[in-house]
């Protein structure tokens, strides 16, 4: 009966220190799961971010190209308004009768 009381004290005791054991892996686990969680944290709100500045960045400079396309249109305009004006006043010198003078060079 001694042996098994000295038996049952050194299983109590390996419990016991089984205890802290299972304590410190629960502290490491916590620290673990709350450093993955920061990181997810900080991933998505990154990747968050970055999709809204794609998206910013898509939408700003799709606006920027068409306004380029509308201004290179409305020069063409006028560069084609300036020549059909041009034109319809230009005179034709080859129907002119205007002699020509000597100049002296030859």
């Amino acid at each position: 009966m001694t042996e098994l009381v000295i038996l049952d004290s050194a299983v109590l005791i390996d419990l016991e220190r089984g205890i802290s054991v299972l304590e410190n892996f629960r502290v490491c686990v916590s620290v673990y799961i709350s450093w993955w969680t920061r990181m997810e944290l900080s991933n998505s709100s990154q990747t968050t971010s970055l999709e809204m500045l794609r998206v910013n960045y898509d939408s700003l400079r799709n606006r920027i190209v068409v306004q380029k396309w509308k201004d290179l249109r409305q020069l063409y305009v006028d560069y084609t308004e300036k020549v059909g004006i041009s034109t319809s006043q230009m005179v034709d010198y080859r129907s002119l009768d205007v002699p020509c003078k000597d100049t002296g060079i030859t």
